[in-house]
């Protein structure tokens, strides 16, 4: 429910803006750009923590349950809308598991290069900040 209000806040922020400007879009165009901004940033979170983070983030969330909502959410968003872009031959369920099955191989090897040159430098993230 929150995210549907802050959703619906910034909709009617940016429709009040673009009038300011001279633009008089339509407020559904508006909430289409912006939930497709927030499913866009949101998948490359998830493609991201999945690919960096996942191993880690799955034994964690074994801990601390409190967590298994959002990881769950976090292992899903990025495999499901490759999927749908994607369009491969197989099953969604197969698709999944096997976008799981190359990230955990991909950070195995990270891993494995870290622990080899004792540096957690590859993944340390870099935080720029644009406007």
């Amino acid at each position: 429910m929150l995210v549907a209000t802050r959703v619906t806040l910034e909709v009617g922020e940016k429709h009040r803006r673009t009038r300011g400007l001279g633009m008089d879009l339509p407020a559904s165009r508006i909430a289409r750009g912006v939930v497709r901004e927030h499913v866009a940033s949101m998948y490359g979170l998830s493609a991201n923590v999945i690919r960096y983070y996942g191993m880690p983030l799955l034994g964690l969330a074994a801990l601390l349950p409190a967590l298994m909502p959002g990881t769950a959410i976090l292992f899903v968003l990025a495999p499901v809308k490759d999927y749908f872009r994607l369009k491969p031959a197989c099953g969604l369920p197969a698709f999944i598991g096997l976008f799981w099955l190359e990230m955990a191989a991909y950070q195995l090897g990270v891993w494995r290069g870290c622990r080899a040159r004792w540096t957690l430098r590859p993944l340390s993230p870099i935080l720029r900040w644009r406007r």
